[in-house]
């Protein structure tokens, strides 16, 4: 398999989704509640929408950077 610049890219965006903190998004549950009894954890929703998408991007930049023609996949 000939390595490309799309597929170096995917990499790349995959490895910044996995350095995303997750912490706040998964395992954080003592800072959620306010004083007022709302829930917010704005930090974890978006560092779970950035994981998300960093995690498609990559993968469309991999995908595109492959070999293969419309016919084989």
């Amino acid at each position: 398999m000939k390595i490309t610049k799309n597929m170096i890219i995917g990499w790349v965006i995959w490895s910044i989704g996995l350095l995303i903190p997750m912490h706040a998004g998964l395992l954080d549950t003592e800072n959620v509640l306010t004083e007022d009894g709302q829930i917010d954890n704005v930090t974890g929703l978006l560092s779970f929408v950035a994981f998300v998408a960093c995690m498609f991007i990559g993968y469309i930049f991999y995908d595109s950077g492959s070999s293969r023609t419309q016919e084989q996949h």
